[in-house]
């Protein structure tokens, strides 16, 4: 089986060509190398992997605004709390830096021996994502969220506040 990238983005698999057509024609060596027919494998690899990246950067790139008009983004998926959940643990992680994680690591969860620069991040990080969501929410229930369930109400404004 023959796996290779097309483009840097998506992984495909080349289907083997037979050697007759489909009219029972044998085709000769050189028109069997020219038209290359291949199957797509693995594009949810390189979309997992890319708002992976992008997400623990916090860079903001939209690669699903294609499909659905332009900056549609994760729209679609404004209830799905494991796609929400999961990018908005990233941009956190990614966004209280290397210190803060290395200080955690020593420290475990030993609150008291963390530097005054991490308790400042924790705290500060904490305070600014609940705070976004809930006035998020209290000032968006009735507007741009009225059609929204609860559930998705609430995702949402997590989601915006920690974007």
């Amino acid at each position: 089986m023959k796996i290779k990238p097309l483009a840097d983005r998506v992984v495909i698999k080349l289907v083997e060509e037979e050697e007759t057509t489909k009219g029972g024609l044998i085709l000769s060596g050189s028109a069997k190398e020219k038209p290359q027919v291949a199957e797509v494998i693995a594009r949810g690899i390189y979309f997992g992997i890319f708002h992976a990246v992008s997400a623990f950067c916090n860079a903001g790139f939209d690669l699903m605004g294609t499909s659905k008009g332009p900056y549609s983004s994760f729209t679609a998926y404004a209830d799905d709390a494991l796609i929400n959940v999961t990018i908005m643990a990233l941009i956190v992680v990614g966004g209280i830096g290397f210190f803060v994680w290395d200080d955690i690591c020593h420290n475990k969860l030993h609150i008291k021996k963390y530097k005054l620069h991490t308790k400042i991040v924790l705290s500060c990080t904490a305070i600014l994502i609940a705070g976004g969501a809930l006035f998020i929410y209290l000032f968006e229930k009735d507007g741009l969220m009225a059609g929204m369930s609860a559930r998705e109400a609430v995702l949402t404004s997590a989601f915006s506040s920690v974007t």
